[in-house]
């Protein structure tokens, strides 16, 4: 690019019309030229100094800030730790899972130590630090008082009768509630801050504008002699231009090999997300099922040997183990659905369609036609995940009623909808640049060949997401068919 723009020559003959302008005018322009020109270097010096000095405070405060936000949450993860080891010390009964709670223990003065420091200059931040002190000291002294309940009696029982079980978590609860009062203020400090910096940043460029509008209007009265340099710059708008046309291409090259990553990491994340589920399904089910069937076994035993103070709290345990078993497969169906490879892409759509109507009281309709080609296992995930977002933003932003999910084949193409009957979706919103949602599902839907565009839903209201790929666009349908 610089060796183009060097390439533009001066005009030879600029010196010559100068000459010929009048001599009384001509010192003149110059002299008015030169003082706007030298006027505006000095507002843009003391602007871009005063923008520097504005930008470095504001830098400090957003240090700071961040800072203490930082400091704020290492003192929740701290607690967190403590909370952490002490349960795993009274479930096991094993010394070595006491490590995080005595290490979270000897960190804890520094840590509370560093956020006093730091809010310091704020009373609103001092006030609920002063809040928050006699919190984490009620905590602390609940965890204190069951390791060294169980460290004494060995007996879960004993912790129970001497801590209810609610007095933790309430405790818990209620710390990291100060702490995100405090994380909120510190936000608003900085985006006032912030604003601040624009306001001033706005006035500065304001002048500089004022300051270049003025130098414009003694140029204009300077190139009123000039009229031979015309020609000189239509040279230079054809350089401009053959430069445009280097940057369009070399934007254009960009942002193809810009699809062409974001392809890839799709294709990255859901190998790892299959990995992933695999091995929750494999060893994580494995471990919770054994669990359960030990627990079962235990309290079996119990019973027959009339222990039954003990049997309340293993029947608690295996409920807690149920729960995590369906959590965990909930969790593996996010990440890969089972039925999307045992079963094809039709079954799996059904399921969770059926799962979202139970999850969201949505009525969800589907009609999919099961006689499909075998698709390729990619653009089965690719359709199935566009079906996923799509739902996932009914149920967040649609405050829709129905929603309905077609899956069929038509002539020669693959047809996927997902249609709502809410408040819809404006083009603005959609052109956001946090919309990553929508700009997923086309670029999913391009990667397959696929026409992808969004409409009107159910009814003529709410919104519609279509998607049509052509059969041969996927090698695994073209056999099939």
């Amino acid at each position: 690019m610089d060796s183009q723009l060097t390439s533009i020559e001066l005009p030879p003959a600029l010196p010559a019309v100068v000459a010929s302008a009048p001599e009384p005018r001509l010192p003149l322009i110059l002299i008015a030229t030169f003082g706007t020109c030298v006027g505006v270097v000095v507002a843009l010096a003391v602007g871009y100094y005063h923008e520097s000095t504005e930008r470095s405070v504001v830098q400090g405060w957003v240090e700071h800030t961040l800072e203490v936000v930082q400091a704020l949450d290492r003192l929740q993860a701290v607690m967190v730790d403590a909370e952490t080891g002490a349960r795993g010390f009274l479930l096991t009964r094993n010394d070595a899972a006491l490590k995080p709670y005595i290490d979270a223990k000897q960190e804890y003065p520094a840590a509370l130590e560093r956020i006093t420091a730091l809010v310091a200059d704020n009373p609103a931040q001092q006030q609920r630090l002063a809040k928050l002190a006699p919190l984490l000291d009620e905590k602390w002294r609940i965890l204190n008082t069951a390791v060294g309940t169980m460290q004494t009696t060995g007996e879960l029982r004993s912790v129970v009768v001497a801590l209810p079980d609610a007095t933790g978590r309430v405790a818990m609860d209620t710390i990291r509630a100060v702490l995100g009062q405090m994380r909120a203020e510190e936000r608003e400090l900085l985006s006032q801050r912030k604003a601040q910096y624009d306001n001033v940043q706005l006035a500065e460029r304001l002048t500089i504008i004022g300051a270049a509008a003025l130098a414009l209007v003694s140029l204009f009265f300077l190139y009123r002699a000039m009229l031979q340099a015309f020609s000189h710059r239509r040279h230079a708008e054809a350089a401009l231009e053959r430069l445009n046309r280097t940057l369009a291409a070399q934007v254009a090259e960009r942002t193809a090999r810009l699809t062409s990553l974001n392809r890839h990491l799709v294709r990255v994340s859901e190998e790892e997300r299959r990995k992933l589920g695999r091995e929750l399904h494999d060893e994580l089910g494995a471990n919770l099922s054994a669990a359960m069937i030990d627990m079962s076994a235990v309290k079996h035993q119990l019973k027959q040997a009339a222990i039954l103070d003990l049997v309340a709290p293993i029947e608690r345990a295996l409920e807690s183990l149920r729960a995590t078993s369906d959590l965990s497969r909930r969790i593996i169906a996010d990440l890969r659905p089972l039925l999307l490879e045992d079963f094809g892409l039709a079954k799996a759509l059904d399921a969770y369609c059926g799962a979202f109507e139970a999850k969201t009281a949505i009525k969800c309709e589907r009609t999919l036609e099961s006689d499909l080609p075998q698709l390729e296992e990619e653009t089965s995930i690719a359709l199935f995940r566009i079906v996923q977002e799509s739902l996932s933003n009914v149920a967040k932003y649609a405050r829709a009623a129905t929603v309905r999910v077609t899956l069929a084949r038509s002539d020669d193409a693959l047809k996927v909808s997902v249609e709502d009957d809410g408040v819809g979706v404006t083009n603005a919103a959609l052109a956001k640049a946090h919309a990553h949602g929508v700009v997923g599902m086309r670029e999913r839907a391009y990667e397959l060949g696929a026409d992808f565009h969004i409409g009107v839903g159910l009814g003529g209201r709410g919104t519609g997401v279509h998607v049509a790929m052509p059969l041969m666009a996927d090698p695994g349908a073209a056999t099939a068919a």
